[in-house]
């Protein structure tokens, strides 16, 4: 019959294996201390840039399948919303009545969503939402967007599966008429937006990498 192999306690084993313990040991613990410091950042960061998530929407529109006619509806798509949206918001006060205002077109932007595929031979639904969507960073006109979650208008064409386009619909940077980015943003938040404040490339990388990390746990 066996021996049962008993196990030795810590300081009976060897000055190399116990060395060896605490190297593991600490470099979890530095591990653990270095995640909480960046995500310690990136929430500093984020708060920074908390102004700029909170006044501004975006428009995410979402095609079917990465095939070329879906591409090309897609984009169709794209062209007659924003038509429709062509100076509805040049008297919006804050992003709260742009919220509002999206609300009210919501039938009349899914009827021409629609009309349009139709007219192009297609029969595929569309659904809409307005709702937090986190964004990777982008860059419009010159302003840079950086990564996080934003108010969105979500345009799904059909499986919603494809290639995606967005853009900026509050303030109406896809518009060629409507109110300025300097009209909504404080001159601090334009400075964020155009890279002329100290260290932004440093502040982005946060945000993006951040981003990224939420993306891979499934946020």
């Amino acid at each position: 019959m066996k021996k049962k192999n008993k196990r030795r306690p810590f300081w009976g084993h060897s000055f190399r294996e116990r060395r060896g313990r605490w190297v593991k040991k600490g470099g979890l613990f530095l591990l653990l201390a270095l995640i909480l410091v960046f995500f310690t950042a990136v929430r500093g960061v984020s708060e920074q840039y908390g102004g700029i998530y909170d006044k501004t929407v975006r428009l995410h529109i979402l095609a079917d399948s990465d095939e070329m006619q879906a591409q090309a509806l897609k984009l169709e798509v794209r062209d007659g919303l924003l038509e429709m949206l062509e100076g509805a918001f040049v008297d919006c006060a804050d992003r709260d009545e742009a919220e509002r205002i999206l609300w009210g077109f919501f039938p009349a932007l899914q009827e021409r969503a629609e009309q349009i595929l139709l007219e192009n031979g297609c029969d595929l639904p569309v659904s809409l939402s307005l709702e937090e969507e986190i964004y990777p960073l982008r860059i419009y006109d010159g302003l840079v967007y950086p990564a996080g979650e934003y108010l969105s208008l979500r345009v799904f064409i059909g499986r919603g599966e494809g290639q995606n386009w967005w853009c900026v619909v509050y303030p109406p940077l896809c518009l060629s008429s409507g109110l300025a980015q300097e009209q909504v943003y404080t001159e601090d938040e334009e400075e964020l937006l155009t890279g002329r404040t100290e260290g932004y490339r440093l502040k982005f990388a946060f945000l993006e990498l951040g981003e990224r990390i939420f993306r891979l746990f499934g946020r």
